[in-house]
């Protein structure tokens, strides 16, 4: 052991002031002299123990305490104190690694609130954008009207000038509908058409089912309102019409042959 080996090889035992050889008994001579400054005194087992005047009580205390202990007894009490010693480091540094992976958690979880923090303060207008969208959907049809109107008119025999003054209706709300658009990219808010993508449930709401033999199922083949995006969240998903899959024709199909088929028979 290392403690053992320091023992023997440097004067340990000279630190607390023990020789390793037996004194003679005092004459009384030296006995009457043990009241003076020499700064000697015996053990039980005739060990000198050398002990400095200028020494503090509680030094010498200490020392006292290994007067009665051999040499083998002091290696063994030292090699049993530097054990304790190493484990008490060892210990030390598991609570050093311990506090350092809860300072690590706390790091992290400090960074996910800023984050969380962040991204609730980015979509914080999500019910705002919400209420708004009802607004663009109405110009939306109001231009869509306008438009049909205006193909139905013939301008030929348009003797009140009613022509001119839709065309500038239109315009006028088609604007208002651009403005609405802008605003809404300002704050990071599109809108996006999903005619003719394949049917996403994050992204769509199907309303009904169309049969169209020219389009694979689940395609979006009607768009009633188009869908928003808020940053990377749906804000609003798209209300469509999906093409029917091949086997739900047929089951409309036969349920139809089969309503004729019985009013047929009725009749």
């Amino acid at each position: 052991m290392t403690g053992a080996h320091q023992v023997h090889n440097t004067p340990i035992v000279q630190r607390f002031g023990i020789s390793s050889f037996a004194s003679p008994q005092p004459s009384e001579k030296e006995s009457n002299q043990s009241g003076d400054d020499s700064g000697t005194s015996f053990g039980d087992n005739g060990t000198s123990i050398n002990v400095d005047s200028t020494e503090s009580s509680s030094d010498a205390a200490a020392l006292m305490e290994y007067a009665d202990l051999s040499i083998d007894d002091l290696v063994k009490l030292l090699a049993e104190k530097d054990n304790l010693l190493k484990l008490a480091l060892k210990k030390l540094e598991e609570m050093r690694e311990i506090y350092k992976s809860r300072e690590a958690e706390w790091q992290e979880l400090m960074e996910r609130t800023r984050r969380e923090a962040e991204k609730e303060k980015e979509y914080a207008i999500q019910d705002f954008a919400k209420s708004i969208l009802d607004v663009a959907d109405n110009l939306e049809r109001a231009c869509s009207v306008i438009e049909d109107r205006l193909k139905e008119i013939d301008g030929c025999k348009d003797t009140a000038g009613v022509v001119p003054l839709m065309q500038t209706l239109l315009e006028g709300v088609k604007m208002i509908d651009w403005d609405l658009e802008e605003v809404l990219s300002n704050w990071r808010i599109f809108k996006f058409d999903p005619l003719g993508e394949q049917f996403d449930p994050y992204k769509h709401h199907a309303v009904f089912e169309v049969y169209d033999d020219s389009k694979p199922p689940g395609t979006v083949a009607v768009v009633l309102k188009p869908g928003y995006e808020i940053r990377d969240r749906v804000l609003r998903p798209a209300e469509v019409g999906v093409v029917a899959a091949a086997s739900n024709s047929n089951k409309a199909d036969q349920a139809l042959d089969s309503n004729k088929a019985d009013q047929a028979s009725g009749a």
